[in-house]
């Protein structure tokens, strides 16, 4: 037993010393050079985004009489919001748009014999006394969209459009709904019900938003169904449930209807391609393929707000950016697999004496480094200056702390004043290609603001969901394959009420951003210099497309490279060349063009959900 013991506590040889020492030492010089490896490896002063040339909007689509794409007619008045949703959708698309306030106007244009689509705004038209001009339009080899509808009472009074409509009774009342719903296969993204149930929380029940009082119309046999108002199947037929978006037909063309006021939003130029591929054998149209978030407010390098802030975290505002904001986002990053674009607030007040130091830059430019994500320069300020003043003293400080990184996005906040398109006009802005800005109905979501500088609207807020939202984001990704999310990080740093806290803040924005937020769809997540340079691509394409047997034919113009939007009928990709694809979804694929021109083979066998490569 003595000895066992003597035995097993014994000193320790000096070759066992020897090789514990050398493992050490091992372990210690691994991890060291492990360090210095990404530190070095981590170039944090570059912008890795910023190194490819990009096109000039001098080179941008415009539209002619060889557009690639049959001409569209708008048959409507500038009022209302449809036209400028239209206009959208058919520079995106690449489409003429011809233009007509009547009817008889129409009728008379020599252009209307070569019109793929005729879109009529029906609150616009004044009937009954038109019925008879619409009819002889509609008598033509043409799909048709009546974009809006009169009011119910004067439909009433219009026979032949209700019978070409599939309308065959229209209710006395409006239908007052419980919610909407729209059926899989017409929008990305499959089958969505807006409709507030008993077992939604409290927080789930605010997400109603949506028109529920619908004009009551009952369809005849042969129409089909996008959209519809939704009852309790107890209390009313589900054949009886008030239709919102459908199609019937005349003459053997598709005539869709909306039942409300979506194409006067931004939702609309989606429907519009899910109306061309629900009248079509098939569709082929461009798209952006980039899906961003804009952190804006985030990081502030001037230690402002320091009294509140240490009131509220006990740390200085410095401290609280990087040990309790920085770790939730870098997570919520890391997680969602999206990229984000980070916009610098050099300082907010100018008129508080707190300057701007450049102690935590490069904690933050490596940091972000590491998550793919890009840094971008705010254009929104505080305090008595003007925006010139603001980025001389900005310019002072980028010179002497980060006079290698190349800021190509800024963020202009909620819209695009005056000051700003003054400093965008007088070209002042170094490397400057992007600016973010809120959308607002009648501007165009992406555009050259001029030849060197895109806009990039906001598409929604991490801080907010709604049902008409939803259906928003649906629509643009199938119309566009964008969308681009704002995080505004200002509040946790300036609250105003227990809210902005950055716990509670956190808490909402990490549970939108991980459910309803979330990438869905299979397109890009991009920085926003990544997507900038895609959707110079995208605005400066021209195409080309036929279709022989069972192959399209492809041709691109006026870009390097270009995503486009396939989707069928039941029909899946066998063989392309030129390019290569994903499957986004049943009888949706992604194509991305690699050469000039593009031949893809289609068959009715089972594709793989993969990329295929040109052969």
């Amino acid at each position: 037993m003595s000895g066992s013991l003597k035995k097993a506590t014994g000193m320790v040889s000096f070759r066992n010393f020897l090789s514990i020492c050398t493992m050490m030492a091992v372990l210690f010089f691994m991890f060291q050079f492990f360090q210095i490896f990404k530190e070095r490896g981590n170039v944090f002063d570059i912008n890795e985004y910023a190194d490819s040339a990009v096109l000039s909007g001098e080179g941008q689509w415009e539209a002619d009489e060889t557009a690639g794409v049959p001409p569209v007619l708008f048959l409507g008045k500038d009022e209302g919001g449809t036209l400028g949703v239209v206009s959208q959708w058919c520079h995106y698309t690449k489409r003429r748009l011809i233009l007509a306030d009547s009817p008889e106007g129409a009728a008379e244009m020599p252009e209307l014999q070569d019109a793929g689509m005729l879109l009529i705004d029906g609150a616009a038209l004044e009937l009954p006394r038109q019925e008879e001009a619409v009819m002889s339009l509609m008598d033509l080899d043409i799909m048709t969209v009546f974009l809006t509808l009169p009011d119910s009472e004067i439909l009433k009074k219009c026979d032949k459009l209700c019978n070409v409509m599939g309308i065959v009774q229209i209710g006395d009342t409006p239908a007052e709904t419980e919610g909407l719903q729209v059926y899989s296969g017409f929008l990305l993204g499959g089958a969505a019900e807006y409709r507030i149930t008993e077992e939604m929380d409290e927080k789930q029940q605010k997400l109603q938003d949506m028109e529920l009082t619908i004009p009551w119309y009952r369809l005849g046999m042969g129409t089909k169904i996008y959209m519809t108002g939704l009852f309790d199947e107890d209390e009313v037929d589900r054949e009886l449930f008030p239709p919102v978006i459908w199609r019937s037909s005349y003459n053997g063309n598709s005539v869709f209807v909306v039942n409300g006021d979506y194409m006067t939003k931004l939702a609309g130029i989606g429907i519009l391609d899910g109306f061309c591929y629900e009248g079509q054998d098939y569709c082929l149209y461009p798209v952006i393929n980039a899906e961003n978030v804009t952190a804006a407010g985030f990081p502030g390098l001037a230690e402002e707000n320091a009294e509140k802030i240490m009131e509220l975290y006990s740390r200085s505002p410095g401290t609280v950016q990087q040990d309790v904001m920085w770790p939730g986002i870098y997570a919520l990053a890391d997680k969602s697999k999206q990229k984000y674009t980070f916009f610098f607030e050099t300082q907010y007040n100018y008129e508080d004496n707190v300057e701007p130091s450049g102690e935590n830059l490069a904690f933050f430019l490596r940091q972000m480094r590491e998550i793919g994500a890009e840094a971008g320069r705010t254009l929104v300020y505080g305090g008595n200056i003007t925006l010139e003043e603001k980025l001389d003293r900005d310019e002072t400080f980028w010179e002497e702390n980060a006079s290698t990184y190349r800021f190509c996005a800024y963020y202009a906040g909620d819209e695009l004043k005056e000051e700003v398109r003054k400093v965008l006009d007088q070209g002042g802005l170094a490397d400057i290609r992007t600016v973010v800005t809120g959308y607002h109905p009648g501007d165009f979501l992406v555009s050259y603001y001029n030849a060197g500088v895109t806009i990039q609207s906001i598409t929604g807020h991490a801080l907010e969901y709604s049902f008409s939202l939803d259906l928003q984001r649906r629509s643009l990704e199938t119309a566009l394959g964008y969308y681009n999310l704002l995080l505004d990080l200002k509040p946790p740093l300036w609250p105003e009420s227990k809210e902005d806290q950055w716990e509670n803040y956190f808490d909402i924005i990490s549970s939108n951003i991980g459910t309803y937020w979330s990438p869905q769809n299979g397109f890009d997540s991009t920085t926003l210099t990544e997507s900038d340079s895609r959707i110079r691509n995208f605005l400066n394409l021209g195409y080309f497309q036929s279709r022989q047997g069972d192959t399209i034919s492809l041709k691109v113009e006026g870009a390097g490279e270009a995503w486009f939007l396939l989707r069928t009928h039941g029909e899946w990709i066998k063989k392309i060349q030129g390019g290569e694809y994903r499957e986004l979804e049943e009888n949706a694929y992604l194509i991305h063009t690699c050469e000039p021109a593009v031949q893809i083979q289609l068959e009715k066998e089972t594709g793989e959900n993969s990329f295929y490569f040109s052969t």
